[in-house]
């Protein structure tokens, strides 16, 4: 990649779904193998990390074996385990981000049906019955993305280094489709927190701010 876009001055490393989460698994070594003196943010569409009480250890276990992460995130992230890794990894990427004076981005749903199906396949202890589609649950995924959002946005943290945008809603993935034009907040249930745009700010606007570093996090009451 570098080969072929040599002259990079600023990039943003961005994925949505499964891809949001490769954000967070490779963020950190895409920084430092291909461009370690070239600023890259990150923007996590629909790739939520959660602690072990919303992700299971038995589906984070799957997950760290299925996908390899040993070999990615393993060199990255000291506090990663096969058993608890989501969060540990969105701490590492953070904190890069914050040291290298670049910005970190998470979009999504509030009650996001396909993430809620996803991790829901770690419900029982990964026990899911036969035929019956898996489901966290909307509120119990809500609470989770919200205390996600929190622990990543600690007291004292510089501001804007790590901005979110929820809203109401079960869709999955907006950076690729019309939501990324049409999407806003809900006035009505939004909390602001370090919000620099109106209420009504929509997804492209939270976007463009979020890149110039002045974004702020919209969010669903919980």
């Amino acid at each position: 990649m570098k080969e072929r876009f040599p002259n990079i001055t600023r990039g943003v490393l961005s994925g949505f779904s499964a891809g949001g989460l490769g954000v967070l698994a490779n963020y950190v070594r895409f920084q430092g193998d291909f461009y370690p003196n070239t600023p890259f943010d990150f923007l996590d569409d629909s790739g939520p990390p959660m602690s072990v009480e919303y992700i299971a250890p038995c589906l984070q276990f799957q997950l760290w074996n299925f996908w390899g992460l040993k070999d990615s995130i393993g060199h990255t992230c000291p506090a990663c385990t096969e058993l608890d890794f989501a969060m540990p990894m969105a701490k590492t990427v953070v904190e890069a981000s914050i040291k290298a004076g670049t910005f970190g981005g998470f979009i999504d749903s509030a009650q996001d049906g396909t993430m809620r199906m996803f991790y829901g396949f770690g419900n029982n202890d990964c026990k899911v019955p036969p035929f019956v589609p898996p489901d966290l649950g909307a509120a119990k995924y809500e609470e989770g993305l919200l205390a996600g959002i929190a622990e990543l946005n600690p007291p004292g943290q510089p501001p804007g280094h790590y901005q979110s945008f929820v809203f109401v809603g079960t869709n999955h993935t907006s950076i690729e489709s019309d939501l990324f034009y049409l999407t806003e907040p809900d006035p009505e249930k939004k909390l602001d927190a370090r919000v620099s745009g109106p209420d009504d700010t929509p997804l492209l606007e939270w976007t463009l701010e979020y890149l110039a570093g002045i974004g702020g996090n919209l969010q669903p009451k919980p």
